[in-house]
């Protein structure tokens, strides 16, 4: 019997396509791949219906996703906030310069974001396991029945 996991590699929302890092015009038309890496093994996937099959040895293994836009849509968080303090500092007549230095700070985080699940697979389980970039950079691990 074989062990397996099931990766569903879904495609980012259309809202994070759109606000989730530059070049949105054409972000909007691609589906947007995501790194994943089994036990240190770290391969790219694309959006796909049909699910990736790796086969794997029973026993523990540590799943980890990246969502390689993660930097864009942190740039794009922090210019965002930057612009948004700036003006609110504007508004009530304070410096726009330290407005959007204090926007940019506290809209951008400076946590790199990593999806990670860790499984123990006995022999002959087949695991099932939905993935998703999310708005933030990261990525969602969702287990399918």
């Amino acid at each position: 019997m074989k062990t397996q996991v099931q990766l569903y590699v879904k495609n980012e929302t259309l809202w994070t396509r759109f606000f989730g890092g530059g070049l949105w015009f054409i972000n909007i038309f691609r589906k947007l791949p995501i790194d994943i890496a089994i036990d240190g093994n770290k391969q790219r996937y694309k959006p796909q219906d049909e699910p990736y099959v790796i086969d794997l040895e029973p026993g523990i293994h540590i799943i980890e996703g990246r969502d390689p836009r993660a930097l864009t849509k942190k740039a794009d968080k922090a210019l965002t906030g930057a612009i948004m303090g700036s003006a609110a500092m504007g508004a009530v007549g304070g410096s726009m310069a330290l407005g959007a230095l204090l926007g940019a700070d506290g809209a951008a985080s400076n946590v790199s974001r990593i999806g990670m699940a860790q499984v123990e697979l006995k022999e002959g389980d087949i695991l099932k396991i939905s993935c998703q970039a999310d708005r933030k950079g990261g990525v969602v691990f969702k287990a399918i029945p």
